[in-house]
């Protein structure tokens, strides 16, 4: 695989069974797009826990069992690396 030096790639990390397509993306100008792209490939529940991270919220919420994070669980199974890499 060859890919423009300075591209940014999103690399889901866990082991997928053989016939899985995976959801790696590549070719992102900036780390942050790369991301960003994470970002919207995480579950709701995650996507509610950073949510409420970026509003600023820092307690547990119990009644709805979530707890503010920027990087919930389903973040740290990605990682955002330079495309030149993964050559």
């Amino acid at each position: 695989m060859k890919n423009p030096v300075g591209k940014w790639s999103a690399i889901y990390l866990p082991m997928l069974p053989d016939n899985s397509k995976r959801p790696d993306m590549h070719g992102f100008a900036s780390k942050e797009e790369a991301w960003e792209y994470i970002f919207s490939q995480m579950c709701n529940t995650c996507v509610a826990e950073r949510n409420m991270a970026l509003l600023g919220f820092t307690d547990y919420n119990e009644e709805k069992g979530l707890h503010p994070n920027l990087y919930p669980g389903c973040a740290c199974e990605w990682e955002a690396v330079r495309t030149e890499e993964l050559i």
